[in-house]
């Protein structure tokens, strides 16, 4: 599958940055493959990820603690907007 169309491979904002043709799919579906619209995407989320650092201020402590070790939120939601989660009952013990 070719890319050629956004023109995110050779912006400023994302120099260096490599995009993996399944996450491009997930923005293209997600605006209806709507390229201008998932241009401006990416980029307003790479803008975000340079300006705010949403996890810097998560000690590390916190990744050691148990309880992160058997809930995950992934990063991903549902086609409903839900957010998914993963439970791991068997890896309760620190």
């Amino acid at each position: 599958m070719s890319f050629k169309g956004l023109k995110i491979q050779g912006n400023v904002k994302s120099k260096g940055i490599d995009f993996y043709d399944d996450i491009l799919v997930r923005y293209l579906r997600r605006n209806k493959y709507r390229v201008k619209d998932t241009e401006q995407q990416i980029l307003s989320f790479i803008h975000l990820y340079e300006t705010e650092n949403v996890f810097g201020s998560v000690p590390d402590e916190y990744l050691d603690l148990p309880s992160s070790k058997f809930v995950n939120l992934l990063p991903f939601r549902c086609q409903d907007e839900c957010a998914v989660l993963i439970f791991r009952f068997g890896n309760v013990k620190s």
